[in-house]
């Protein structure tokens, strides 16, 4: 992809992209503080994270799954998906706590079996089969 193609996507400037290529490869530039708002369009734009464009990781796997189906989404879907994302792991964390402080841990009955989580009425088995019917 060249500059003025991932100008177009992120919505700057050819220079905009330029400069910040500079920075990133360690040489002088005018403006070495882009603004996270420009990082954020241009990590989208690319499909990575901000993250991998200021300190890429070489341990970190590039192709999960999610990043792989997320790659060729929209910036929208993709903040859509990182807001339902924020809310699943809030709530998760929410049940943990509230089981924790009821003295139980999280999907034990008080005999000690497994019962099955619900999530949208449906037990976690139900779940996976209707996603693996999909």
């Amino acid at each position: 992809m060249t500059q003025a193609e991932l100008a177009s996507r992120a919505g700057v400037t050819v220079e905009t992209v330029a400069r910040l290529e500079r920075v990133l490869r360690g040489r002088a530039s005018a403006n070495a503080n882009p603004s996270l708002e420009t990082m954020e369009r241009i990590a989208s734009s690319l499909g990575v994270d901000v993250s991998d464009l200021v300190s890429p990781s070489k341990t970190r796997p590039k192709d999960d799954r999610l990043n792989v189906v997320l790659r060729g989404a929209s910036s929208t879907v993709r903040r859509r998906v990182l807001v339902l994302t924020e809310a699943l792991i809030r709530d998760e964390q929410s049940e943990a706590r509230q089981a924790k402080a009821d003295g139980k841990s999280e999907g034990k009955k008080a005999d000690g079996k497994s019962e099955g989580k619900k999530v949208d009425g449906k037990s976690d088995g139900k779940l996976k089969r209707a996603v693996k019917r999909r």
